[in-house]
């Protein structure tokens, strides 16, 4: 399996474009990790509304700005979430 980790910031006006060259990939084996770094545009929103209904997606929306530091905690803590359920 192959995974994607799309960190943004402020990406409202290229983050759709970003998705969908994603969803029509032709392997379809893959997992894509966004991490929104304290956007304050409409990255989040406009992320959620695209990857509602696919679960090989994943946002990760940081509280406070961390960048590519704090992916790895952030992966962890997801993957942790996932093992309890």
């Amino acid at each position: 399996m192959i995974k994607f980790v799309v960190c943004v910031w402020n990406a409202e006006n290229y983050i759709q474009n970003c998705i969908r060259t994603l969803l029509n990939q032709k392997d379809t084996n893959f997992e894509v990790y966004i991490i929104d770094d304290v956007s304050t545009d409409k990255t989040v929103e406009t992320t959620k509304n695209l990857i509602k209904d696919d679960q090989r997606f994943h946002l990760i929306v940081n509280q406070e700005k961390k960048s590519w530091h704090g992916f790895e905690e952030e992966r962890q803590q997801e993957q942790l979430n996932q093992n309890s359920e």
